[in-house]
């Protein structure tokens, strides 16, 4: 078997597993986006979904942050605004992270005061990506002329920190490339 012939079969079984996933995540409902730039309530871990929940004795107040003020400076939704029995007990920053991060509000019973608590759920060995990049840069070569390319990639395979893209680009002087390529992320 040539090395062509090889690159052929490797690039048809990625791009098997590529459909296969991409149309068993396309019917699976996808999760709430949270880059949108308003608050959106968020979906319960899967595993607690299944505890059932049980009342015990709390405080006789609650430390709440004053409402007035934080919905102000945060731009809360109206919904939290309007509701007098909504009231902000925590807040927190969660950095940023291409993986799912877990959040969990806890109440000391004993004060009434609450704070948010947070854990990244670790990426699993191997994975499936959509990660989309299109642009357009500009420069000048050694020995031409300015030059303008059109580039896009899709990275839809990971193992470990090792991600898969499908890459292409076209110039202005009609060149046009189509790679796959593997990089390194740490």
């Amino acid at each position: 078997m040539n090395i062509k012939t090889f690159l052929v079969f490797i690039l048809c079984i990625i791009g098997c597993f590529t459909v296969y996933f991409w149309w068993h995540d396309h019917f699976r409902p996808a999760p709430k986006p949270i880059t949108e730039v308003k608050y959106i309530t968020q979906e319960k871990i899967r595993t607690v979904e299944r505890i059932k929940t049980v009342k015990v004795q709390g405080p006789k107040e609650i430390v709440t942050i004053e409402k007035e003020k934080v919905v102000n400076k945060l731009e809360l939704p109206d919904w939290v605004k309007t509701d007098a029995a909504k009231q902000v007990i925590a807040t927190a920053q969660i950095q940023p992270y291409d993986g799912y991060t877990d959040t969990v509000a806890v109440l000391d019973v004993k004060t009434g005061e609450s704070e948010i608590i947070a854990k990244q759920v670790p990426h699993t060995t191997f994975g499936f990506e959509k990660t989309k990049v299109i642009g357009v840069r500009a420069g000048a070569h050694i020995n031409s002329d300015s030059n303008v390319e059109i580039y896009g990639q899709y990275n839809f395979f990971r193992v470990g920190k090792a991600h898969m893209a499908a890459y292409g680009e076209l110039d202005t002087e009609g060149d046009a490339k189509i790679m796959l390529g593997i990089e390194y992320r740490w």
